[in-house]
């Protein structure tokens, strides 16, 4: 008898066992879900505490010639999809810094050092990026760059294939050294003695603009559409870009077109000279434009 209600107790025991784990289980499942709750409810308060606290850190640290967690903000902004607009970063040195796809329109980045910086599909217009430097590439890929300011700044090397760059500002301590701007839109802009050397610009627009005393040693300028372009001062480096056949740079009247090809039965070197090619003229030359829309066929010099 003794022995049976051992057994009994035992069984007890066990049943006992089973529901302090099963009941455990429920209030273990129970406070993660309630804690759940919470944590989604107060994620509105938090999100917003982070936002502040790294535009914070941005204001804090205006005009510091440092990193300064500046980057590290920047990417938690993004993260947030949070607008740039108006964003102010001079001075800054910020390493691989993604701002792809987002809005920096009339943003500062004044003497900013860029390192491996992506600004593929942003839009940039009216930001200040005088004196700016760009090392170990960039990309502003597709950016709308529209009345960016770039004076004094070092984009060598970088990408800006496809981007608007309409109503730009440069000056002579602009470079694009080696930079790489096909299909471009650069119209009614302003690069007055800025360094092309060793670019890219094949399929560029390039129009109204004044690229006068502008250097394009060793650029390439295929198929590039040229139209009413003040080149002054510049022939010594246009003659050494790369224009390929059937094109040609026209030079009069301190003005510059590239045009298409074909035949042509006038040869008036007063009235239209060419940097890379022998001088000719067309019926439809003007001398105030200097815009042969005739079909003309180059003869190399």
């Amino acid at each position: 008898m003794r022995l049976h209600k051992f057994q009994l107790s035992q069984r007890h025991v066990r049943l006992l066992k089973f529901w302090a784990e099963y009941v455990g289980a429920i209030l273990t499942a129970g406070s993660i879900i309630v804690s759940a709750a919470f944590y989604l409810k107060d994620r509105p308060t938090r999100q917003a505490a982070s936002i502040l606290a790294a535009w914070n850190l941005i204001a804090e640290m205006d005009e510091q010639h440092i990193d300064g967690g500046r980057t590290e903000a920047l990417l938690e902004l993004r993260s947030h999809h949070v607008s740039f607009a108006g964003l102010r970063v001079d001075d800054a040195i910020l390493q691989d810094v993604d701002l792809s796809g987002t809005d920096l329109s009339d943003s500062s980045f004044r003497g900013v050092r860029f390192s491996h910086s992506q600004m593929r599909n942003s839009n940039l217009t009216r930001a200040d990026l005088r004196q700016a430097v760009f090392s170990d590439g960039c990309d502003f890929g597709d950016a709308q760059l529209n009345d960016v300011k770039v004076s004094g700044a070092r984009l060598a090397l970088c990408t800006l294939d496809g981007a608007n760059l309409q109503g730009a500002s440069a000056d002579s301590g602009t470079s694009f050294d080696g930079a790489s701007l096909k299909g471009a839109d650069i119209t009614n802009s302003e690069f007055q003695r800025t360094n092309f050397d060793n670019t890219v610009l094949s399929n560029t627009q390039i129009e109204e603009t004044n690229l006068a005393g502008a250097s394009f040693l060793r650029a390439d300028l295929t198929k590039s559409r040229w139209a009413a372009v003040n080149a002054s001062g510049g022939s010594s480096s246009i003659r050494q870009a790369q224009v390929p056949p059937f094109y040609m740079v026209v030079y009069s009247n301190r003005r510059v077109s590239i045009v298409h090809s074909c035949k042509t039965r006038h040869l008036n070197t007063s009235t239209c000279t060419t940097l890379a090619f022998s001088p000719l003229s067309c019926p439809a030359v003007s001398s105030k434009t200097a815009t042969c829309r005739g079909r003309i066929s180059p003869r190399r010099t």
